[in-house]
């Protein structure tokens, strides 16, 4: 006995439903959605730190313990850049970057500050990911929370033959 399927027009639309359901499931294809600044993988040549996103990301988080506003300054994303070449040169974040070191760096360079503030750190590849291990320590969130600081510069780094990858300089400063 022979029995044939029947295909109801409910099946098939189910059916159909399944199957763009789950091509949705996948990873989506390169180029198909532009990544977030604030995730935007900086293990590639030629990259810079979106300065809006870290400047909203950086404001946001020291409002939230009432502190003020910071934004960009390009004299000290200059220092920072200098700096990440500087370590990944080296291939190396080893540094002997206490407050007043950054703040006499600076004002050699005739950048006048009050104080300011260093982070220097290797192996994230995003900006997230390098502002959640700020945050996650002790010494690199006092930077983030400067009191009084009123500009930043960021920088990261690409150095695809050492094991960090990525080197990544924030100087948080407040202007004299």
């Amino acid at each position: 006995m022979m029995m044939t399927h029947m295909k109801s027009p409910l099946s098939l639309t189910l059916l159909a439903a399944l199957c763009l359901t789950l091509t949705g499931c996948g990873e989506p294809r390169l180029g198909s959605r532009p990544v977030p600044p604030l995730f935007q993988d900086m293990a590639r040549y030629g990259l810079t730190v979106d300065l809006p996103t870290a400047a909203s990301v950086f404001t946001g988080y020291r409002h939230n313990f009432g502190l003020s506003a910071v934004e960009p300054d390009p004299r000290l994303v200059e220092v920072a850049r200098e700096m990440a070449a500087t370590l990944a040169g080296r291939d190396d974040i080893k540094a002997s970057l206490t407050q007043t070191a950054i703040t006499e760096r600076l004002n050699r360079r005739g950048i006048q500050v009050v104080q300011a503030g260093e982070n220097v750190s290797a192996g994230y590849h995003t900006l997230a990911e390098a502002f959640s291990g700020w945050r996650g320590s002790k010494p690199h969130d006092q930077v983030l929370k400067l009191p009084g600081a009123t500009h930043f510069g960021i920088a990261a780094i690409y150095a695809p033959r050492s094991k960090y990858s990525v080197f990544w300089v924030l100087v948080m400063a407040r202007k004299g």
